[in-house]
């Protein structure tokens, strides 16, 4: 039995999440870029035994620190050693989780049980949330860790216990092993932001800062310290202490405007962005709201300065606007009129939008999915709109016509997961071609990659793969090949196109696509006599 007096028990966050994203992990196949290149990443470090410097086609990858990939090989033993689509992602599975757990424990703390229980209902079903939780990469698993250690510093913040503030810095040591320095700056400042907000800056001036930062620190020192000991190159620890961590601040291949999050996160929060204006205005002037506009602030402040932007670097906000729409949900109704019915009558219209478009896109025969595919989350949008309607119409925005929604939408996102985007599977992975490699390729042989990384090929075909940066290094191999190798490179179609009059008569290239990369798989022709 579920006992509602409390917030969500871990049980039933692990069994929401089960079903929410479950079906994604077993039938949607692991995708360019992140996807793929982490899980063949964690891979090559259990095949090489590379446990401290990870390696990206034999060189040391200085992207990302060791511990998504430790987690994931971790994973992996539960399936025999492999690294699948469930295994890859536990990583992230867990991360939710505890985002999940920590966003309910603190707003049922500020807020009471209902609060909380809402609360979940509104990050499983918000759009990136729901995307991230469902993909195999690191974001998750960092906001899961900043969450926990945030959790830990407002608890201490009351309690004034050193094992929770102890407990938190270990949170945050994770952290940066997880993603990097970043990690140290977001829970440290998002406490903060809110201590300050609360009118308590005299708790910041506690001694935890002196002694917690160094232990936080200790955990990246430890693996920096065993990386250079086990022979990681000057070039490796320049790499991530510069472009990799603090490069995107002042420069950075997503280099977005300012405003750039005023444009994403109305997108990526839908269907609750809706409900938003008309959450914050019923929280009024209290403490509550202060505390969350801080924490929601501070997040869009910061990432805003970076040059480099992207929308999964605005996690970290999601859990304040989550807990602004739960606690001040029972307060709308006290507002005019209008900030329930204007919301609520989008909102409803938002869902007969997504029938409908789905609904259209069965007629479109560029689309490369089974009519029954879409038809079903289709009716299901539909339905959730009549009921919430009727709902609306009888009880007015009250906690069912919530549920309502929040049922919806979860039933959607399960659909969409196990039955649409699986369908997409052969568009995003190359499966013929990589299945002929397994087959022809000798379990040791290199598959080429001609400067792109393009760790999916490799990733399917179990093949190493290795990077070819110049065409005289492609000619050098093809020149090596005797009859018995079967030598595969791939290229863009326009690297192709540069280097095919060279080549041509001593290869058999097919052009592919992955995703919407056109690509070429060239075989090289064993020499002629």
């Amino acid at each position: 039995m579920i006992d509602f007096r409390r917030g969500p028990p871990i049980w039933f966050l692990v069994t929401a999440a089960t079903l929410l994203w479950g079906g994604e992990y077993l039938l949607r196949g692991l995708w360019e870029p992140d996807e793929a290149r982490y899980a063949y990443v964690a891979r090559e470090m259990q095949e090489n035994a590379h446990w401290f410097v990870p390696h990206l086609h034999g060189e040391p990858y200085p992207d990302k620190p060791p511990l998504p990939f430790w987690l994931t090989n971790l994973a992996a033993l539960a399936f025999g050693g492999s690294i699948n689509g469930v295994s890859a992602r536990l990583p992230t599975f867990l991360g939710a989780l505890l985002v999940l757990w920590s966003t309910a424990r603190l707003l049922e703390q500020w807020c009471g049980p209902p609060a909380a229980w809402r609360v979940v209902g509104v990050l499983f079903t918000c759009y990136l949330f729901w995307h991230e939780g469902g993909w195999g990469r690191i974001d998750m698993l960092l906001l899961g860790l900043e969450m926990m250690a945030l959790y830990l510093l407002l608890s201490y913040n009351r309690s004034q216990h050193w094992t929770e503030a102890l407990a938190a810095y270990l949170f945050i040591g994770l952290a940066i092993l997880a993603k990097g320095p970043i990690a140290l700056v977001v829970p440290l400042g998002i406490y903060a932001a809110i201590t300050w907000a609360e009118d308590n800056g005299v708790l910041l001036k506690r001694w935890h800062w002196l002694w917690g930062i160094p232990v936080a620190l200790t955990f990246p020192a430890v693996w920096l310290f065993i990386a250079w000991r086990e022979g990681a190159p000057s070039e490796y620890f320049e790499a991530m202490f510069g472009a990799k961590s603090f490069g995107r601040v002042i420069r950075d291949h997503h280099a977005q405007p300012f405003y750039y999050y005023l444009k994403t996160f109305p997108l990526d929060f839908l269907p609750w962005t809706l409900f938003l204006p008309s959450a914050v205005s019923a929280l009024g002037k209290g403490i509550l709201r202060r505390r969350l506009l801080a924490w929601f602030l501070f997040v869009v402040v910061l990432f805003s300065l970076f040059v480099g932007k992207r929308n999964v670097y605005l996690l970290a906000a999601f859990p304040a606007a989550a807990m602004i729409i739960a606690a001040g949900w029972d307060l709308i109704p006290t507002l005019p009129r209008r900030w329930a019915t204007i919301p609520s009558s989008i909102a409803i219209g938002l869902l007969v939008v997504v029938g409908l478009t789905l609904t259209g896109a069965i007629f479109v025969p560029e689309v490369p999915i089974d009519a029954w595919r879409l038809f079903l989350p289709a009716l299901i949008a539909v339905a959730g709109a009549a009921a919430a309607a009727w709902t609306y119409r009888r009880e007015g925005m009250g906690d069912r016509y919530l549920y309502t929604y929040i049922g919806t939408f979860f039933i959607l996102w399960i659909t969409v997961s196990t039955l649409v985007l699986p369908a997409l599977n052969p568009i995003k992975a190359p499966i013929e071609l990589t299945a002929e490699a397994r087959q022809q390729m000798a379990i040791d042989q290199p598959l080429y990659l001609y400067r792109e990384q393009l760790a999916l090929i490799p990733f399917y075909a179990e093949r190493p793969g290795r990077y070819l940066r110049e065409p005289e290094e492609v000619a050098k191999i093809i020149d090596s090949a005797s009859s018995s190798d079967h030598i595969v490179i791939v290229f863009t179609k326009e690297d192709w196109e540069g280097l095919s009059s060279d080549f041509a008569h001593r290869v058999h290239a097919r052009p592919f696509r992955l995703g919407s990369k056109r690509l070429v798989w060239v075989n090289v022709l064993p020499p002629t006599r």
